[in-house]
């Protein structure tokens, strides 16, 4: 399901899903990631190593957040290291063409790049496979 985020389509196609990010005929020089979840760092990590600019911005504490905390900031650090911006604990506002306009400590910033990807709203499918038989407890993701 796709956040509501004014401007999003507005923006046609400078906002890509994951899907339409492997679709692109051109490397963008810059890419914006809306989410840090697993889907949005596999691709800032290959986008990163294609030298793409890539910025991730995530409205948790840390990225990969069904992940171990200790896991999720050492991964951080690495994609740090290797030139990946991050803007955590950041609400994304707006999208205003090729900009993404968040707020994060009280303060309002932007971000520009070629592309933005959304990254967010994903769930696990679970139904249909029996787990509420097996006494399996989901959470809210799945």
């Amino acid at each position: 399901s796709v956040p509501p985020i004014p401007g999003l389509g507005e923006a046609g196609d400078v906002v890509l899903t994951n899907r339409e990010v492997l679709e692109l005929k051109e490397q963008p020089k810059s890419l914006v990631v809306i989410g840090g979840g697993v889907i949005g760092m596999e691709f800032a990590s290959f986008y990163n190593s294609l030298g793409s600019r890539v910025t991730v911005i995530e409205m948790l504490p840390e990225i990969l957040g069904n992940n171990d905390y200790e896991i999720s900031a050492l991964s951080r650090d690495i994609f740090t290291r290797k030139g990946i911006e991050f803007h955590l604990n950041a609400k994304v506002v707006r999208v205003d063409g090729n900009k993404v306009v968040f707020e994060k400590a009280g303060e309002t910033r932007t971000v520009e790049g070629d592309k933005i990807l959304l990254s967010v709203g994903r769930r696990a499918v679970t139904r249909g496979f029996g787990l509420e038989n097996l006494n399996v407890e989901l959470d809210r993701g799945g």
